[in-house]
């Protein structure tokens, strides 16, 4: 009987849990469809993407289960990543074993929740599913014999008594390698779960990196991909859940809308293009992770703007007897401020010859940032 893979991260604390699978590939020794080379953060991105999910993730009421963490990372890439017994290396036969432990755990009670980010060499098949090569794609015969079919994995767990909740995040191209014209079709990863019988969750959203026939970037430090989305579980897709003014977290709307600006951004400044798709179903009111109401950075100006150089021109933000910030001078740049809608006044002491000795209004302060212009009376 094989032994269990290690996991990177385990709690065995009984109740639902979120389990969480974690591949990344740069090292590509064999070079699979003829054109593919190394990546250059392949590794670095899932590992980064795993450590965000061990020490970050509020789980709540459906806490971290688990971590399994496979990588195959180039020689540059190896001081920097996660390494020792708990982190296996990404190829095919590992990985095949660590995707079925890892989704006997999800089986394990519909309440968990089942998440998988892989990070590498990518060929799209379906619009709610992709191929993805793993390091030892190639080496021998087919190189769909060493990849993991994404369409595949939803599908076996789609049976009853699967998880309600599952997230996938495919971190990888969608162009047409070279070889490809080769295969009849259609192409399927043989890395995969079998299709059961059952009703499929109405809650399964898969995070494409790039749209299709398109390319998802990445430099040293990261993928285009990975460090959007973490910046949007930190703090830009963070959205008030059901309009409660107290509860706030990350949904499948607000994650897509925010992840696919911020990675527009990201590529933008190396002058390249990268569009993030989602495809599959999802519910408005499934949340990635609910949290405490976020601090904001906010910034105030006013107008006319020399006024805010004048002696004794101040800005505070409250409500009632709740002081959000703290009278303080102008300009206030990228303050934290607790999000929600609150007064902003903005004062003279002493008084100014040309403005009123206060001037009020209202601001809104939501993810990702806040901007606000306060024309003085």
């Amino acid at each position: 009987m094989t032994a269990p893979l290690p996991c990177w991260f385990r709690d065995d604390t009984p109740g639902p849990a979120t389990h969480v699978l974690v591949i990344g590939v740069s090292e590509y020794p064999f070079r699979p469809l003829s054109d593919l080379d190394d990546l250059p953060s392949g590794a670095t991105s899932a590992d980064l993407f795993a450590r965000w999910m061990r020490d970050r993730y509020p789980g709540g009421d459906r806490r971290l289960g688990s971590i399994r963490l496979l990588l195959a990372p180039t020689d540059d890439e190896r001081p920097y990543v996660s390494g020792g017994d708990t982190v296996p290396r990404a190829d095919g036969a590992a990985v095949h074993q660590a995707l079925h432990e890892w989704a006997r755990d999800c089986r394990s009670s519909p309440e968990n929740v089942a998440v998988l980010y892989i990070c590498g060499h990518g060929v799209q098949e379906t619009d709610d599913g992709a191929i993805v090569l793993l390091r030892d794609a190639g080496a021998i015969g087919d190189p769909f014999d060493a990849a993991v079919d994404v369409a595949g994995v939803r599908k076996g767990l789609s049976l009853d008594g699967c998880p309600t909740r599952q997230w996938y995040f495919v971190d990888a191209c969608r162009v047409p390698a070279h070889g490809l014209d080769d295969y009849a079709g259609p192409l399927r990863g043989r890395i995969t779960l079998e299709r059961r019988r059952g009703t499929g969750p109405a809650h399964r959203p898969i995070f494409f990196a790039a749209a299709p026939g398109t390319a998802a970037w990445q430099s040293g430090v990261g993928s285009v991909f990975v460090r959007a989305l973490l910046e949007c579980l930190d703090l830009d897709a963070r959205t008030r859940l059901d309009g409660d003014e107290e509860r706030w977290g990350v949904t499948a709307e607000s994650l897509h809308r925010h992840l696919r600006r911020r990675a527009h951004e990201l590529a933008a400044l190396g002058a390249e293009e990268q569009t993030v798709m989602v495809g599959g179903s999802h519910l408005s009111d499934v949340a990635f992770l609910e949290c405490e109401v976020p601090s904001v950075p906010v910034t105030l100006f006013v107008d006319p703007a020399a006024a805010q150089h004048a002696v004794g021109c101040t800005a505070r933000i409250f409500e009632g007897d709740v002081q959000a910030l703290e009278r303080r001078p102008l300009p206030v740049i990228d303050v934290p401020v607790p999000a929600g809608i609150w007064t902003l006044a903005v004062a003279f002491d002493p008084p100014h010859p040309q403005f009123a000795p206060e001037t009020v209004a209202s601001v809104q302060v939501a993810p990702p940032k806040a901007h606000k212009t306060v024309t003085l009376r």
